[in-house]
């Protein structure tokens, strides 16, 4: 497989993931919408025909299911950004240790990714040399090797 390909490849699949996103997009919100109603009225009907729930206690699970709903409302229009930072944090630990810097570029190349495993073999091979090099030599036996 070239590097054409490659690229092909990982822009096709970036480009449907987003379009993907978009549209669900449309549809998250007001689905969180209709599946927040139903569950309000699961709760609030469960609590208050039980005849047990005093005011306190139906405002308590009214305001706490305000809570779910709110933290649900963030994740969905925060979605794509945080999957692209998760993807972005993955691919920056996986370069770290090769020495090179995470650009903008990368996301759509995946032809530059295929280049580190080389240039992380060869600083393991300049380490092994630097410290074949440096070794102490010893006169006689040696259990170093």
């Amino acid at each position: 497989m070239n590097a054409t390909a490659l690229d092909t490849i990982t822009s096709a699949f970036v480009d449907s993931m987003k379009t993907g996103a978009g549209a669900l997009a449309q549809y998250s919100i007001p689905l969180l919408a209709v599946f927040a109603i139903m569950a309000f009225y699961v709760q609030i009907g469960a609590l208050t025909a039980s005849g047990g729930g005093q005011v306190g206690d139906t405002l308590a699970a009214s305001l706490l299911h305000v809570l779910k709903v709110g933290v649900f409302y963030w994740l969905l229009t925060n979605f794509v950004d945080l999957a692209t930072a998760a993807f972005l944090t993955f691919l920056q630990w996986g370069i770290t240790p090769t020495g090179g810097g995470l650009s903008p570029v990368m996301r759509e190349r995946g032809s530059l990714k295929m280049d580190y495993p080389h240039r992380r073999g060869s600083l393991c091979h300049d380490l092994h040399a630097t410290v074949s090099h440096h070794r102490p030599r010893l006169s006689g036996r040696s259990t170093l090797g």
